[in-house]
C-alpha cells in the first residue's frame, strides 16, 4: 500500500532470522550503553538523588502489594510525599517488575540500571518498526541505533537522570506506527493501537506527551489528511476523525494519572520549578544566562536544521519527508526562543525547558534521514555532522565526570542520599517554606526536618499515643480533658482523613510545617489517619474506566474485522 507521500507503508516481507538478527544487535546495544552504569552504578546524574529514593518507596510499596502508590511514606524523614500523585509513574513500574522478577528481591541500584536497559532496547525495536516502513532491514536498523544514542538520550541517562522522559522515547514511534495503521486502513486495529500507545506516552512522561501532542502528531496528521484529501470525494476528514478518535480514548485510558496531577497541583509547591532556574524564558539561546550550559542542546538542534535543510538541497527529497522537515524546523524555532509567545500558552510554560523537544526532535531527525538521506558531502549535511558532533562530545564529557563520582562514591554516595530522603520541593505541601540555592533552584539539601513526635496535642491538657504503619498511616489514641487539636508528623495533603470513634474527619495544614492536623473533643477517643481517593482521583477513574469500555469496543470490531467510519 502507498500512502498519500509515495511511501510503501504497507508490511514489507521479512524472516525470521532477519528479525532476530537485528534484535540481538539492538539489544547487544542496550547492554553496551548501559556497560558503565553496570560496572560502576547508576551515574550521579541531576536527578540521581530523586531516582533512587523514588524507586527504593515506590517498589517497596509494589512488593508490599500496592499497585500504584501514588503517597511515599518514607520521604522527607518520614514525613511522606505525594510524589506520584504527579510524577509519570511507568519507568518506576518497570523497575518494581525487575525487582519482583529477580531471585530475591534486586537491589535497587541495580534495578534502575536494568530497568532503563530495558527500556533502551524497547525503544530501538520499536524504532526500527517504525522504520521499516520507510527503508530496508538494513537503514530501519542503523536508524533504530542512531535513535538509541541520540546526544539528547544519553544526557537523559547519564547527565540529567531524567529516566521517565527517556521512558518516552519507547512510545513515540509506537504513536506513530499506530497512526500509520489508522491511516492505511478503515480497521479498528490501529485506532485501539493509537489509544494504547498515547496513553503509554502520557504514563511515561506528562511535559514529552504534551510536547508531541502539539507538535509531532498534528503535523503529520494533518499531512496526511491534506494528502489524501481534506474536500468532498476526499478521505482525508474520516482520517483525522479516526486518528483524534484514538488519541481521544488514548488520553482517557490515561486520565487516572494525568487528571489528579492537574486538579491537586495547588495542594503542592509547583512555584518551586517557576523560579528564576526554571524560568522558560532563561534557556532561550539568545538569554546570557543559559551559556555555556546550552553548548550540548544548541549544537543538537542546530544539527537538526542543518540535516533537515540538506534534505531540503537532496534532489529528489520525497514527499513523505516534507511533514518530517517542517517538523524540524519549527521545533528549532521553538527551542531557541525565536516565537516566545508560543510557551506562554497554557500548560506549554510548564514544561520548564524548551530544549525538552529535543526528545521530539531526535526522533524526528532519524525519520527524516532514513527517508531523505541527503548527499554527504553537501555542506549543509558536513555542518550538522560537526554540530552533531559538537553536542555528542560535550554530553559525553559530561557523563564521565558523573560516571567517575558514581565509581568514586559508590555504595557511600548512594546511602548518603538515603540520610533523610529527601525528595523533590516541588511536591512539599502550599505554603512550605522552600529554601534555594544560589542558581535559584529548590534545595533539598538544606531540609531540616521538624523536632516533634509522631503525633501531638496543641495544648497541655491532653495524653496522645501513636504508632506508625508501614504504609504510612498513622493510629492515635487521644485522653483530652479539653477540645484539643491533635497534629501529625506527616504533611499535609487533601487525601489523609483521621477516621475513628466520632467518625471520619477531614483534616487541615497546620502550623509553617504544614503538618496534618484536625480538631477533637473532649474525651477518649481513637483514630485512624489514613487517605481516601480524592474527588480528582474518583473522576479520574470514571474516565479511564469509560475509555477502558470504548478500548475493547475497538478490540471487538478488530476481532470481527469491522471497519470504523
Amino acid at each position: 500500500m502507498i500512502d498519500p507521500g509515495g511511501v510503501d507503508i504497507s508490511a514489507p516481507p521479512r524472516s525470521l532470522s532477519e528479525g532476530f538478527a537485528a534484535a540481538g544487535l539492538i539489544w547487544a546495544a542496550a547492554f553496551l550503553i548501559m556497560a558503565p552504569e553496570l560496572i560502576a552504578g547508576p551515574s550521579y546524574s541531576s536527578s540521581f538523588r530523586y531516582n533512587f529514593v523514588w524507586a527504593g518507596e515506590f517498589s517497596r510499596l509494589i512488593l508490599a502489594g500496592n499497585p500504584w502508590p501514588r503517597w511515599l511514606p518514607g520521604m522527607w524523614d518520614g514525613l511522606g510525599s505525594p510524589t506520584f500523585y504527579f510524577y509519570s509513574p511507568l519507568y518506576f513500574w518497570v523497575v518494581s517488575a525487575v525487582r519482583a522478577l529477580g531471585p530475591g528481591v534486586v537491589p535497587v541500584a541495580t534495578a534502575t540500571t536494568a530497568a532503563t536497559m530495558l527500556i533502551l532496547g524497547a525503544s530501538g525495536i520499536a524504532m526500527r518498526i517504525w522504520l521499516r516502513g520507510f527503508a530496508n532491514s538494513t537503514a530501519a536498523l542503523v536508524g533504530a541505533l542512531a535513535y538509541m544514542v541520540g546526544p539528547y538520550r544519553i544526557a537523559d541517562i547519564y547527565a540529567r537522570g531524567a529516566l521517565a522522559e527517556a521512558t518516552a522515547y519507547v512510545f513515540l514511534p509506537l504513536v506513530m506506527i499506530a497512526l500509520r495503521r489508522v491511516q492505511a486502513s478503515r480497521g479498528a486495529t490501529g485506532v485501539a493501537g493509537v489509544a494504547l500507545a498515547y496513553a503509554g506516552l502520557i504514563l511515561s512522561h506528562l511535559p514529552a506527551a504534551l510536547l508531541a501532542s502539539v507538535t509531532l502528531m498534528p503535523i503529520t496528521i494533518l499531512w496526511w489528511a491534506w494528502r489524501a484529501g481534506i474536500g468532498p470525494g476526499g478521505t482525508g476528514r474520516a482520517l483525522l476523525l479516526r486518528c483524534a478518535a484514538g488519541l481521544l480514548v488514548g488520553g482517557g485510558l490515561a486520565a487516572c494519572y494525568w487528571l489528579p496531577a492537574l486538579a491537586l497541583r495547588s495542594y503542592g509547591s509547583p512555584a518551586a520549578m517557576g523560579g528564576t532556574f526554571f524560568n522558560i524564558e532563561r534557556w532561550f539561546f539568545w538569554s546570557p544566562a543559559a551559556w555555556p550550559e546550552m553548548v550540548p542542546q544548541a549544537s543538537l538542534t542546530l544539527a537538526s536544521l542543518l540535516l533537515a535543510l540538506a534534505a531540503i538541497a537532496s534532489k529528489g527529497t520525497d514527499r513523505a519527508a516534507r511533514p518530517w522537515i517542517a517538523l524540524i524546523l519549527l521545533s528549532g524555532l521553538l527551542i531557541s526562543g525565536a516565537l516566545p509567545f508560543v510557551w506562554r500558552l497554557p500548560g506549554l510554560r510548564e514544561v520548564q525547558f524548551a530544549w525538552r523537544l529535543l526528545v521530539v526532535v531526535e526522533f524526528a531527525t532519524v525519520t527524516l534521514l532514513v527517508i531523505a538521506r541527503p548527499r554527504l558531502t553537501h555542506p549543509f549535511t558536513i555542518g550538522g555532522v560537526v554540530a552533531l558532533a559538537v553536542s555528542a562530545g560535550a554530553v559525553l564529557a559530561d557523563a564521565r565526570v558523573r560516571m567517575e563520582a558514581a565509581w568514586r562514591e559508590g555504595d557511600v554516595g548512594r546511602s548518603r542520599s538515603l540520610a533523610n530522603m529527601a525528595g523533590a520541593p516541588e511536591y512539599l505541601p502550599a505554603g512550605y517554606p522552600i529554601r534555594y540555592d544560589s542558581y535559584g533552584r529548590p534545595d533539598p539539601g538544606q531540609f531540616v526536618p521538624p523536632d516533634m513526635p509522631l503525633a501531638l496535642a496543641t495544648d497541655g491538657h491532653a495524653t496522645v499515643r501513636a504508632r506508625a504503619l508501614p504504609n504510612g498511616d498513622v493510629t492515635i489514641r487521644v485522653d483530652a480533658s479539653a477540645p484539643t487539636r491533635i497534629v501529625v508528623r506527616r504533611f499535609a495533603f487533601p487525601a489523609w482523613v483521621a477516621s475513628g470513634d466520632m467518625g471520619t474527619v477531614a483534616t487541615a495544614p497546620y502550623g509553617s510545617e504544614r503538618l496534618t492536623s484536625w480538631r477533637t473533643a473532649a474525651g477518649s477517643h481513637e483514630y485512624r489517619l489514613h487517605r481516601v481517593p480524592t474527588m480528582p482521583e474518583r473522576l479520574a477513574w470514571s474516565i479511564t474506566a469509560a475509555s477502558f469500555g470504548a478500548l475493547l469496543v475497538l478490540i471487538a470490531l478488530s476481532l470481527r474485522g469491522r471497519k470504523v467510519p
